[in-house]
């Protein structure tokens, strides 16, 4: 009997730790997406077979579906749903409008999101899940900001790039012309282990702010490589804005008056030195460096935003157009048309699309996530889902007050701050670490609530 007993603890033990496990590769994958594999005549993801069998390990874990569920969940599968009901106008008007038939992509990627998040919720080991996922997610960031800088550095040194060869397979089955950019200017963009390096706009200032919350010298300048690695605008503007104002509110937060130990002392003198060293002797190649990574930043950042020989048009020119977009749409504008025609409202608009050389070649996203989501799901979508963010957004900012932040929740934090920021400046629809970041903060959120009020 007793050896039957340590039996079923044992099982019980690692059936816990493999349910751990799923989530945590699921965390991890969903960062590189250009980890796949070549299928019949496309290529399959490894998330998405991992994200495929998470589903079906909830699905199997779960006696009952929970019916009720908490306000920050419910408010998230509304905008789920209220986008699915944007996909469907979208498709019902492409007989007028072909270019709309894109919309229906995203059916099966919004219900599998939705499926997901009720699973999630039932399932008894939720609290878990969310740790794992979270943490997987993390480490996927890490991986991509390290790989993104050993992909420019070998670049830089050698003029080879290491991600266009290994995942030739990839450019050549998965639709994109490559995943790392070599510019005409001398800058090299990599995509880390994503297929635009625009994502690492992203990943980058997320984990900024992650390793400031957590005090880590080595993520934080982890997360400076894989911002000089891809060369993002948005990351480096992102990740600024979040390091200046930390810093502010560190200095309003520090005590003035606080001692530095010897150690402290020694390693401070150390650096200065070393500092002082660099100056006199390399002097001329740091200034060399320095002054053309400057410039190549500088000349991007200026043709990405305010240049109208930008592709697609210049990135300012979406806001400064954006109440023209809202009156094509008229009626429309409360319901949207689903995801991926945000453009719609500039490119058949006649006032407009010639101006800022838009062309009628095929729909494609705004390069601004929050008016992607304006005029991918109208105004009701748009409030559902940032009420959902703000909210999460105003229960962490508490918790980091109170000074009662746990891993979970500064992973959840640093998440929701990188999404407000680079949603000004690029689009990432039903993005994958979006997603998951946004059901583990909510859905952490909401535990966390009932779990105060069941103490009450």
């Amino acid at each position: 009997m007793i050896i039957l007993k340590n039996t079923v603890l044992i099982d019980q033990k690692q059936n816990k730790d493999n349910n751990k496990l799923m989530p945590f590769i699921c965390g991890i994958l969903c960062t590189m997406p250009i980890v796949a594999i070549p299928f019949r005549g496309g290529v399959v993801s490894l998330f998405s077979v991992a994200f495929l069998l998470q589903l079906a390990v909830l699905f199997k874990g779960n006696t009952r579906l929970v019916v009720k569920v908490n306000r920050g969940t419910r408010l998230l599968l509304f905008w789920l749903g209220f986008a699915l009901f944007s996909v469907l106008v979208g498709c019902a008007l492409s007989m007028v409008y072909n270019e709309l038939s894109v919309t229906s992509a995203y059916i099966s990627k919004i219900m599998l999101y939705i499926i997901f998040i009720i699973l999630w919720v039932s399932s008894k080991n939720m609290k878990e899940n969310n740790e794992s996922l979270a943490n997987g997610i993390i480490v996927g960031t890490i991986v991509n900001c390290l790989w993104a800088a050993l992909d420019a550095f070998i670049w830089y040194l050698k003029g080879f790039s290491l991600n266009n060869t290994l995942f030739s397979f990839y450019i050549k089955y998965g639709g994109v012309k490559r995943i790392s950019i070599p510019m005409s200017t001398g800058l090299y963009r990599s995509g880390g282990l994503n297929h635009d390096p625009a994502h690492l706009g992203f990943i980058c200032p997320f984990l900024v702010y992650y390793s400031i919350k957590k005090r880590n010298l080595t993520v934080f300048l982890i997360a400076l490589a894989g911002i000089v690695g891809s060369a993002s605008t948005t990351g480096a503007i992102c990740s600024l804005i979040i390091i200046v104002v930390e810093f502010f509110k560190w200095l309003k937060q520090a005590n003035m008056n606080f001692k530095i130990g010897l150690r402290q002392t020694l390693g401070l003198c150390g650096l200065c030195v070393l500092l002082v060293i660099g100056v006199v002797y390399f002097r001329d190649t740091i200034q060399s460096s320095f002054g053309k990574a400057t410039q190549l930043f500088y000349s991007r950042a200026m043709e990405t935003y305010f240049s109208s020989n930008s592709t697609g048009g210049p990135r300012m020119d979406y806001l400064r157009y954006c109440p023209k977009a809202i009156i094509r749409l008229g009626i429309f504008i409360f319901s949207g048309l689903g995801f991926g025609t945000s453009v719609f409202g500039y490119m058949y608009n006649n006032e407009i699309a010639s101006k800022i050389g838009f062309t009628q070649a095929g729909l494609y996203d705004v390069e601004n996530t929050y008016i992607d989501y304006l005029l991918d799901t109208g105004f009701i979508g748009f409030i559902l889902f940032f009420t959902c963010i703000i909210g999460a957004y105003r229960f962490y900012s508490m918790r980091d007050k109170k000074k009662e932040s746990k891993q979970v929740d500064m992973i959840c934090m640093a998440g929701i701050v990188a999404m407000l920021l680079s949603f000004l400046f690029y689009h990432y629809i039903i993005f994958a670490p979006h997603m998951l970041l946004t059901i583990v903060a909510i859905t952490n959120m909401d535990q966390q609530k009932s779990d105060i009020k069941g103490k009450i």
